[in-house]
């Protein structure tokens, strides 16, 4: 399961082995829709996400799996 929101107080985000097995991409954003970065599948493989060159801030997560796409806030200290 994935909480409404994500909180990040390191340089990776990172997703369960439940979640990465259905992940199929992973998108950020800014909270005004400016896209940012994207990792695919084959990116995701170690199940870390590099973020530490983000500022502190609120972004837009977006995780597309085979079934449901999910939207969720990542806050970065």
């Amino acid at each position: 399961m994935i909480s409404n929101n994500i909180l990040l107080d390191n340089s990776y985000f990172s997703l369960t082995k439940n979640n990465f097995e259905k992940v199929k991409s992973v998108s950020l954003d800014t909270l005004d829709g400016k896209h940012l970065l994207s990792f695919s599948n084959k990116n995701i493989l170690d199940n870390k996400c590099n973020l530490g060159n983000l500022s502190n801030g609120i972004y837009l997560i977006i995780i597309n799996t085979n079934q449901v796409v999910i939207s969720k806030h990542l806050i970065k200290n």
